[in-house]
């Protein structure tokens, strides 16, 4: 973030079981308050994917919304969103998770 945008801005990050399903996370905005909420049940079974990917796609989020400029369209998952996901570092930025590309992940051969 300090990098690309020039600030830093420090988000909650809560690690809950309360995510519904197998929702890897979602960020909320409310009352002025932004919190990345992060699945508990999925991250243990793909740690490098929630760094790799989760986060950064919930901190893209996030950043839009302190910024003032989330989009609603396509889910928040607009092109102003994919280019901030992928400033912040991330992997694969993309709207939903890719469950065959964490499970080859954990192959041994790639």
């Amino acid at each position: 973030m300090q990098e690309n945008f020039g600030f830093i801005y420090r988000f909650p990050i809560i690690i809950t079981d309360k995510v519904p399903g197998r929702l890897y996370g979602l960020t909320s905005y409310e009352n002025g308050k932004i919190k990345i909420f992060l699945n508990k049940k999925v991250m243990q079974e793909s740690m490098p994917y929630m760094i790799s990917d989760v986060i950064p796609h919930e901190y893209a989020h996030a950043l839009l919304f302190k910024l003032h400029q989330n989009v609603t369209g396509n889910g928040g998952h607009s092109r102003l969103w994919q280019e901030t996901c992928k400033s912040l570092g991330g992997k694969n930025c993309r709207r939903y998770v890719d469950q065959k590309e964490i499970i080859m992940s954990k192959m041994p051969f790639k």
